[in-house]
């Protein structure tokens, strides 16, 4: 009981933002076009954020049992920027249709990062009532964070592999970062093209879309086993070893580096991020991680839904929604060789990529009827393939049900609505035997509560 006393800390961590801004916004028709009136929207922001950190004391004195080092600080950002809207008719005729042109801008200056000005056109085109055609085309800029940029020194355990010396248990080591104020913007580019149909005076209805985002400069935070692949690349140029298949941890088995050239390694050309122990061991002691401008990554996916309304005048109407996603491909590439595709896998060892099913869908049924209405929803995702097991996590179909009823004027000129539900009606339940470790539950996409009813009063005076 001393013992557990002594690492089990009960303390508070504080993190506190401030936020000012002020912004001015006009907006209105500009002039008459030759296909109608062109609006416009003009504005000017300014945003103030302010952010301090307290951690906990045991923090502060680097207390690696428990949750290793963290040091207050506080930092601030000031963002300026100005921007504009227009959109512009191009078309608006019985035979030829209607269609709309859309033109934006918008400069941004953050104070001790930079500035930029990203653009973006999209348009819309109805050749009938029926058919609409879209496409944009638009960049992308998110700067750094104040934590991201100003943080003092941190540091964690992370399980880390040593393929130089054969330890592949997933061992924990203390891994230290810090902000990089020299850091530069993420930016991307956005495509996206798509049509829609309604047909049945719109009762039936579908369409398809398909986007591309291409990132360079991403953020991530480079930790201890990206760093320590790194290494054991330009180890294997210097010191090729039998053994070794590829540049990459997992293709040093055990026993497949010379011990010779491994000692040699460490003790004259080693990243001096790596701290490691003396001899015989050479046990990593720590890893000093850092975040990096290194992230070039392109998601290409297809969106589609259909919809259909049934109206009766006695049952009420019935609307029932298909939704659903492809992920076509998710592609990397951090430096180094270190490239792939992240899609439908778990991705644990890539900071800045989530886990990613291939397919994701979504059915629902909404009926309505007078004050009742009831929605029934179905999601789905598929299966994808796990970092630490032996088989796939499995993919799982979540149903929700949600009964309402409304009433109007219970109190004065007032609406009240009733809501009872639940989440996962049917008390689905991911296996979590089935992997190697017994860790087939990936959080991203299962829900380890089972099933959860709720109720809800809302009354909007």
């Amino acid at each position: 009981q001393y013992v557990a006393d002594a690492i089990d800390i009960n303390a508070i961590r504080m993190l506190k933002t401030s936020l000012i801004s002020y912004d001015v916004v006009a907006t209105g028709d500009l002039m008459e076009g030759w296909a109608g009136p062109i609006g416009a929207a003009v504005g000017a922001e300014h945003r103030s954020v302010r952010l301090v950190w307290d951690a906990r004391s045991d923090e502060n004195q680097c207390n690696n049992w428990y949750d290793a080092c963290s040091f207050d600080y506080s930092a601030k950002d000031v963002v300026d920027s100005v921007f504009f809207e227009l959109a512009i008719p191009f078309v608006a005729d019985d035979r030829l249709g209607h269609g709309e042109l859309q033109v934006a801008g918008r400069y941004t200056r953050y104070q001790d990062v930079g500035s930029t000005f990203d653009p973006k056109i999209a348009a819309l085109y109805q050749p009938t009532e029926w058919l609409s055609l879209r496409a944009s085309y638009s960049t992308a800029f998110r700067a750094p964070s104040i934590s991201q940029r100003f943080a003092p020194e941190f540091s964690f355990l992370q399980s880390t592999n040593d393929p130089f010396f054969g330890d592949f248990e997933g061992t924990y080591r203390t891994n230290i970062g810090g902000g990089d104020p020299t850091l530069q913007p993420e930016e991307a580019e956005v495509y996206n093209v798509g049509f829609s149909v309604a047909l049945f005076d719109g009762d039936l209805n579908f369409g398809f879309d398909y986007a591309n985002f291409y990132f360079t400069d991403r953020i991530t935070f480079l930790r201890g086993p990206r760093v320590v692949e790194e290494d054991l690349k330009n180890f294997l140029e210097m010191f090729p070893q039998p053994g070794c298949t590829g540049a990459s941890s997992g293709a040093c088995p055990p026993g497949s580096v010379n011990r010779d050239d491994a000692i040699n390694w460490v003790e004259n050309y080693q990243d001096p991020a790596i701290v490691r122990g003396g001899a015989p061991s050479y046990t990593i002691v720590s890893v000093r991680g850092k975040y990096v401008n290194a992230d070039v990554m392109e998601h290409t996916s297809f969106d589609g839904y259909v919809n259909y309304t049934f109206n009766s005048e006695n049952l009420g109407s019935l609307r029932l929604d298909l939704q659903g996603t492809q992920i076509l491909e998710y592609m990397y590439d951090f430096g180094g060789g270190n490239t792939g595709d992240a899609v439908g896998l778990q991705n644990l060892g890539i900071d800045v990529i989530p886990t990613l099913p291939e397919f994701r869908v979504v059915g629902s049924a909404n009926w309505n009827l007078g004050n009742h209405s009831a929605l029934l929803r179905a999601r789905w995702n598929s299966a994808i393939d796990a970092n630490w097991t032996a088989v796939d996590i499995e993919g799982v179909t979540y149903t929700d049900l949600t009964y309402s009823y409304r009433l109007h004027g219970l109190i004065g000129d007032s609406n009240t609505l009733i809501e009872l539900g639940a989440r996962n009606l049917l008390d689905v339940y991911p296996d979590p035997l089935s992997g190697a470790f017994g860790a087939n539950i990936e959080l991203a996409i299962h829900d380890p509560r089972g099933r959860m009813v709720f109720t809800r009063l809302r009354h909007t005076f």
